[in-house]
């Protein structure tokens, strides 16, 4: 082989081994870049278990507040709790709509409790009515057998609550001495309030005055 020939084939295997070289160098790089990428992932990954932990943490408690509101009787204020338990991890929606169930169900016995016997609780036709309105407004989300009933209820509510002030007026008469205008209006809510509280309290006291 001429000296020329042996040359340019040892040129040959440098450049061979330049290029192999350059290849290397190259895999490696990719290798890190792998291993950057994969750390990062890591990271993201951690970030977003914690950041669930931490949503589902807040999302029992917020429900745990909601349970201890409903038991203060502090209704609204439950299902705000609720609303924003859901909104911190929907998870806990299950256990939101049963409690918010039980909830409607003791709210619409209360609210008819107090409607009727309001000389038991003055507050009657604030409250009633706040609970009624409460399970009526669509963005709280109960369901539809008991929006039905309060429906209902508030029916109830405007027909009772004409009713007991027409009794506040028999009163009012009979304490101005104008006993027959009192004991008339007494009568006539006996005769539009059958079987109700309303009318026996009515009864009670037309028996007290002699009718």
């Amino acid at each position: 082989m001429s000296w020329c020939s042996e040359s340019c084939v040892r040129s040959a295997w440098v450049l061979i081994c330049l290029v192999a070289l350059g290849l290397s160098v190259g895999c490696r790089k990719s290798a890190t870049e792998l291993l950057e990428e994969q750390h990062e992932e890591s990271e993201a990954f951690l970030e977003a278990q914690w950041q669930f932990q931490q949503s589902e943490a807040r999302a029992r408690n917020l429900y745990y507040q909601g349970k201890e509101m409903h038991r203060q009787d502090r209704y609204k204020e439950a299902v705000e709790a609720w609303a924003a338990a859901i909104a911190a991890d929907e998870q806990v929606g299950l256990m939101v709509d049963l409690a918010k169930n039980i909830m409607a169900s003791e709210m619409l016995e209360v609210a008819h409790y107090r409607m009727h016997r309001p000389y038991e609780d003055r507050t009657f036709a604030r409250t009633s009515r706040e609970m009624i309105d409460l399970i009526l407004d669509e963005e709280n989300g109960f369901l539809e057998k008991h929006v039905k009933k309060a429906n209902e209820e508030l029916r109830e509510w405007n027909w009772i609550k004409g009713g007991w002030e027409a009794y506040d007026r028999a009163q009012g008469h009979i304490k101005a001495h104008q006993l027959a205008k009192g004991l008339d209006i007494l009568e006539e809510i006996c005769q539009d309030y059958p079987r109700t509280p309303l009318a026996d309290r009515c009864i009670v006291l037309l028996k007290q005055y002699g009718r």
